[in-house]
């Protein structure tokens, strides 16, 4: 056991002190210090998980990704409890975890050592890591130094949900967007995890977000994708899977070319998802095992690992729950002799999470983000065939609605999902499949690739609008497990089918594999970054090329963060009402943990009931407070709505000191006001 944690603990807190020093500023020795003791911490409660239903002997990268399953809620939970930093309540976790750890260590079967096949599969996971998540790591350096993010401008709301669960700031102050206002739950479990550091490392959210958050959710994805790809195929399986994840190009690059499904993309772009992906495929494989072993204590655990997706990424979890059912009963015994009852219980299932996804609110009709009219259905395929150019097939699906009518181009569109999403993936599931049928338990695991495309078929024609009504928003972003199942199962059973076919066996094959992904890791450093790139027009205005931010702006950032104490709230002047994709109240946020009085007010505005009339009512009185003649009058209106720090975002406001000559802090166009007397 002592061994086999030691294997796992070095190169992972090699990893994360590798990425982490890329955009964190805090000093070498303290970030591999705390990276190897949260690595440690992790990794044991990963190990005192798969003692429970003897699952030891799975490989030993999929400890990690146990350890991110379980400690991710874990903290999520004891701070919904406890009004503690994300630092405060890992070390409870820690306590119970090595306590759980004394108390089972005498009763676990021996744990095996690992070997070398063990070994590489880890470093494999980790240096596959390290190449699609260098370039994000290293964002917070190129924003300092050219005033741009070269990531998906989303970072710095995530960096701020960092922030609102790690930063002493923060701390019981209800969301860091809406301070004072309590936030509902939601995924939040993964921001814990990097969360952890804020205190330790004395970092703000955005860094964290891209150097910490990403990597570890990025590694437990990987984990998870060698354990079920070894499940299947054996050890040259589980490289096969990470072959089939981060060496071969999604289909964005080829074929239909869509780039708003490029597998790639999407996790660089929306990080939550990997670690749902990591809970997500260990649960399968486990899924696999009880296939074989019947023992409920791995059916158990599989189903734990499903729930555990919702905390960190509800688009996968609501794909994942109706495929892992149909999964489970057709490998059920019980299932198949009670098909009826089964399939009523199914059913009823399916209703509640329509009814209950359809109960969130949307935005009136004609609203800005209106794509078409109608249900989601709609909604969506005409986002996704029809607004992210360039494509392969550009203009098709508007010919289809033409020449066809809409009901043929709805199921035409439909259908043209599934190539766009999967890519060659579509054609050679099918063709390894028919090689391997002879092996195949279409009555067992591999039923389930199938349940998801029938899964994501029900999805796109049930999916709701949420209420920021994007219509793509619970239907494009589950496809990252659609494709990544999909992608694994093809490969895995090729590998089976070679293992038996001229390749002189499992151990050959493995070393083929191995060969295989040692020769791409060059090609995969050099390239990985423009593979992951976005590829639709669009991205212009929410990617770094299109998304400047003032280094003045950066810099009152800086100032506030140096200056700010718990309880302390900010506010900016010049808010729109109106959609935007990050404000600089949001950047602010990012970059000092402090909390703001308001940031995004459309967000609040769009949910309706108590919280839009909390932000209607902060952002006429932010209003007022800029058009005050007097600055004693306006400083005193801060104080009455406790906000000490206020930043006018523009040369001449606010009307009180047009000139910034009575700030704290003054650059360019950027000014900081002190509301203490």
């Amino acid at each position: 056991m002592t061994s086999r944690r030691f294997a796992a603990t070095v190169p992972i807190t090699v990893l994360l002190a590798y990425l982490g020093a890329q955009g964190l500023s805090a000093p070498l020795v303290l970030l591999i210090l705390s990276a190897a003791v949260f690595a440690f911490v992790v990794i044991a409660a990963g190990q005192v998980v798969m003692r429970v239903p003897g699952a030891s002997d799975l490989p030993l990268a999929a400890v990690w990704t146990f350890g991110v399953a379980v400690t991710g809620p874990a903290l999520y939970g004891l701070q919904v409890l406890l009004p503690v930093t994300s630092a405060a309540a890992f070390a409870v976790w820690a306590v119970i975890v090595i306590g759980l750890d004394i108390a089972l260590r005498r009763r676990a079967k021996p744990e095996p050592v690992p070997d070398r096949v063990d070994l590489a599969g880890l470093l494999l996971c980790c240096i596959f890591t390290a190449i699609w998540c260098r370039s994000v790591a290293a964002a917070p350096v190129v924003l300092a130094e050219r005033g741009f993010l070269p990531a998906w401008v989303d970072y710095f709301i995530h960096a701020g949900v960092i922030s609102q669960l790690g930063d002493a700031r923060a701390i019981d102050r209800g969301s860091i967007f809406l301070a004072g206002i309590a936030e509902p739950a939601y995924h939040y479990a993964s921001y814990t995890l990097p969360a952890v550091l804020a205190t330790l490392l004395d970092q703000p959210g955005l860094p964290l977000a891209t150097s910490v958050w990403v990597p570890i959710g990025f590694l437990a994805l990987t984990g998870g994708a060698y354990a079920l790809g070894s499940s299947l195929a054996g050890s040259a399986g589980g490289i096969a899977a990470l072959i089939a994840l981060f060496v071969i190009p999604d289909s964005s690059n080829y074929g239909l070319r869509n780039g708003y499904f490029s597998f790639h993309w999407n996790l660089l772009a929306h990080p939550g998802s990997t670690f749902a992906l990591g809970a997500a495929l260990l649960s399968v494989s486990l899924l696999q095992r009880w296939t074989v072993s019947r023992s409920r204590m791995e059916l158990a655990l599989s189903a734990a690992l499903v729930a555990a997706t919702f905390s960190f990424r509800v688009h996968v979890f609501v794909l994942l729950l109706p495929a892992w059912l149909l999964a489970v009963g057709a490998a059920s015994h019980t299932v198949q002799r009670r098909r009826v009852l089964s399939l009523l219980v199914t059913g009823a299932m399916a209703i509640a999470v329509v009814v209950a996804l359809r109960g969130q609110p949307t935005l009136p009709e004609g609203d800005s983000w209106s794509f078409g009219e109608g249900r989601a259905l709609e909604r969506f395929l005409h986002q996704v065939h029809r607004n992210q150019e360039p494509t392969a097939y550009q203009g098709l699906y508007s010919q289809l609605q033409t020449e066809y009518g809409d009901t043929v181009a709805l199921v035409a569109g439909a259908m043209l999902v599934y190539p766009v999403a999967l890519g060659i993936f579509l054609f050679l599931l099918p063709i390894a499949m028919w090689m391997e049928r002879s092996t195949l338990r279409l009555r067992g695991i591999d039923a389930f690739p199938v349940a998801l495309v029938v899964s994501f078929g029900g999805l796109m024609a049930f999916a709701p609008t949420p209420f920021h009504h994007d219509a793509t928003d619970l239907i494009q972003r589950p496809s990252v497990l659609l494709y990544a199942a999909t992608a694994i199962w093809t490969l895995a059973l090729l590998v089976r089918w070679l293992s038996r076919h001229g390749m002189h066996g499992a151990g050959r094959m493995w070393q083929t594999m191995a060969i295989a992904a040692a020769l791409t890791l060059p090609v995969m450093w050099i390239s990985a970054a423009d593979l992951a790139a976005p590829k639709f027009a669009w991205a212009r205005r929410f990617a770094a090329y299109g998304h400047l931010v003032e280094r003045e702006l950066l810099q009152a950032a800086a100032f506030i963060r140096g200056r700010s104490h718990p309880g302390d709230t900010l506010a900016t002047s010049g808010l729109l009402s109106g959609y935007v994709a990050v404000d600089p109240p949001t950047v602010l946020v990012a970059l000092s943990a402090t909390p703001s009085y308001l940031a995004r007010p459309w967000v609040h505005l769009f949910q309706g009931r108590a919280r839009a009339d909390v932000a209607r009512t902060r952002f006429n009185a932010l209003t007022a407070i800029e058009q005050t003649p007097d600055r004693d009058t306006a400083l005193q209106q801060l104080r009455e709505i406790k906000v000490r720090w206020y930043v006018a975002t523009a040369f001449g406001a606010p009307s009180w000191d047009p000139g910034h000559r009575r700030s704290a802090f003054a650059r360019g166009n950027i000014a900081v006001y002190d509301a203490l007397p």
